[in-house]
């Protein structure tokens, strides 16, 4: 769920980044529906310009599929892709997903740790 700014009048005077988008999500799945929103304001014509290894899956399900995703965009990005403006805007947004994926599923108590079968 995205939550409502807290100044509505001040958030209206400045323009909402991605990051900023993501940081108001409250759940690791919201965090996909910002990314498919993301992925959805680039061009066919720049998604086709990307290097192989980081054209982006046609669907991300789980949450980790995003972690898994930024961590090929950045080392492409660090490697063979260094200084593609394209995977630069990849990595940019990604990293920044993956990150909150992390915050978010780090406030959610892990299951228990037992053997027995879960009632």
């Amino acid at each position: 769920m995205i939550r409502q700014p807290l100044f509505p009048m001040e958030k209206a005077q400045q323009s909402l980044t991605w990051a900023d988008v993501l940081d108001d999500v409250d759940a690791p799945q919201d965090v996909l529906k910002v990314a498919k929103d993301f992925l959805a304001t680039w061009d066919p014509y720049e998604l086709a310009a990307l290097p192989a290894e980081c054209k982006p899956p046609t669907y991300f399900v789980e949450p980790e599929d995003i972690v898994n995703y930024a961590f090929t965009l950045v080392q492409s990005h660090c490697g063979p892709a260094q200084g593609d403006p394209g995977v630069y805007r990849m990595v940019k947004f990604f990293s920044h997903a993956a990150r909150r994926i992390a915050i978010l599923m780090s406030a959610v108590p892990p299951p228990s740790a037992t053997n027995e079968p879960r009632a």
